[in-house]
């Protein structure tokens, strides 16, 4: 769908992991209480995540768009509000 290098679809299986096991069992608490999904934001960060498209001289992954976006579809799919 994404059309992703190997290397890329390696990040997405690491963060379709870390969806699954720290983002998805806390989706229904963040919806039903309105809560902030700092447990969600928390698990992306612990990944390097929320430097995905940050350059690597910067400490980031250096990632496109594309990556991106294939990102947040799999964190979406267990928690839309994390992927907002």
């Amino acid at each position: 769908m994404y059309r992703l290098t190997t290397e890329q679809q390696a990040i997405i299986r690491r963060v379709s992991a870390i969806a699954d096991q720290q983002i998805g069992p806390f989706a229904e608490r963040v919806d039903r209480d309105a809560a902030f999904p700092r447990e969600s934001i928390a698990a992306l960060a612990a990944g390097g995540f929320l430097g995905l498209t940050v350059p690597p001289e910067y400490g980031g992954m250096g990632q496109g768009l594309r990556v991106a976006a294939a990102v947040l579809d799999e964190v979406g799919q267990r928690c839309s509000s994390t992927a907002c």
